[in-house]
């Protein structure tokens, strides 16, 4: 009951500083993601679709790579500028939220953070199917130049015979899939690192979270105040026994 009235108090402070700064912290949000969708993700693409580190990627698939990707991001830039209309009036609702707690405060923020970062959680799944692909295909290419083929059946690699000509396109598609891993591979890591960001960030709203709920604040402010009532342990005392005389029994 304590940690509830104190997360509801809480609650009620924070709508309280969002009504009366809604504007402020909307021009914060904007200036976050812009940063993060403009000045960071376009830029390190742009980067990318040249020679990153003195890499020298496909010129063909990065292009299309960089090109895809910032067609898409644009798509999401009218989309996000259609919704921020609605912005002051999303904000009220997520600060009236705070009255039933600053729990469900940090709850609906962090989803709006999800919403938000929506794009980037799609290409990270996109680029690591991709690589994922490129992974099994050059596993299933090596395979072959052994003489092995994967068994679906027994879920284990025996050993097979191939003809000159499967063997040929094996190496077609194994020398093709080498020289394109190195740009699904760079793209790959840009956006896992990218998501292990946004993942972090999460985690520190959920890490909030827990400590709302769970936090020992009626045991610490008794323990500050009033220890005595709280059980500090067992003692003993040694205590002389005295001899108590009886009066002799008739």
């Amino acid at each position: 009951m304590w940690l509830v009235m104190n997360d509801i108090a809480l609650g009620v402070l924070c709508c309280v500083l969002l009504l009366w700064n809604i504007q402020p912290v909307l021009d914060l949000i904007e200036s976050f993601y812009w940063f993060l969708d403009t000045t960071l993700l376009r830029n390190m693409l742009l980067w990318l679709m040249g020679w990153p580190a003195g890499l020298k990627l496909n010129d063909n698939l990065d292009r299309f790579f960089g090109s895809l990707l910032l067609y898409y991001i644009d798509k999401w830039n009218l989309v996000a500028q259609a919704c921020s209309v609605y912005g002051p009036v999303i904000m009220r609702v997520v600060a009236l939220s705070g009255v039933c707690g600053v729990s469900m405060l940090l709850a609906l923020l962090h989803d709006m953070f999800c919403l938000l970062t929506l794009h980037l959680t799609c290409f990270y799944i996109a680029s690591a199917r991709f690589y994922m692909l490129q992974l099994h295909l050059l596993s299933s290419m090596w395979s072959l130049f052994r003489g092995k083929k994967y068994n679906p059946l027994k879920k284990r690699i025996d050993s097979s015979t191939f003809d000159l000509d499967q063997l040929l396109l094996g190496a077609v598609v194994f020398t093709l899939a080498v020289f394109l891993f190195p740009t699904t591979m760079i793209y790959y890591y840009f956006f896992a690192l990218v998501r292990a960001g946004t993942v972090s960030i999460g985690a520190v709203c959920e890490l909030l979270l827990e400590l709302l709920n769970h936090f020992p604040l009626y045991g610490l402010v008794i323990y500050l105040t009033r220890p005595d009532l709280l059980p500090g342990g067992v003692k003993f005392t040694v205590q002389r026994h005295h001899r108590v005389s009886r009066p002799p029994s008739l």
